[in-house]
């Protein structure tokens, strides 16, 4: 269980970062969306949430996951 949702959780991260990159350029901009009810703005935020250490993610993920599988005992 622990194994897809990590998968799931970094593939969706990755991909909306890379959506966000595409489609909100350039940054501190506003973009409407749906009107004038929300706008979306692109900021860069290194070190903040799952953008542990900035690009690329893949490695943030595997070293941030080794470490805890080492710390968390299984308890099967």
């Amino acid at each position: 269980m622990f194994w897809p949702v990590l998968l799931t959780l970094l593939v969706a991260d990755c991909t909306t970062k890379e959506l966000a990159e595409t489609y909100l350029a350039p940054e501190a901009t506003p973009h409407q969306v749906a009107g004038n009810v929300a706008r979306l703005t692109l900021a860069h935020n290194p070190g903040a949430a799952m953008g542990l250490s900035g690009r690329p993610c893949w490695c943030s993920y595997c070293g941030a996951t080794g470490r805890g599988r080492k710390v968390l005992p299984d308890r099967r």
